[in-house]
């Protein structure tokens, strides 16, 4: 079974790991094991969000809300 595991590093918590998966919020950059994985700006903040918080479901509201600004 793989663990998932979470490290926020960072004062402004720029970087998300995971294993294999690093999310850099200052680089707008997203790797899979040291592979870049190219994704548009929308689909960066919704991982991003998403990621943010791994343990928590998210309303359609909160996603709307945080990732597209209504």
């Amino acid at each position: 079974m793989l663990k998932r595991s979470l490290n926020v590093i960072g004062k402004d918590h720029n970087l998300i790991e995971f294993p294999g998966l690093v999310i850099n919020k200052l680089t707008r950059q997203v790797k899979i094991y040291d592979s870049e994985v190219l994704l548009t700006p929308k689909e960066f903040e919704l991982l991003f969000y998403l990621a943010s918080k791994p343990k928590m479901v998210h309303t359609r509201e909160q996603i709307l809300e945080n990732v597209w600004d209504y």
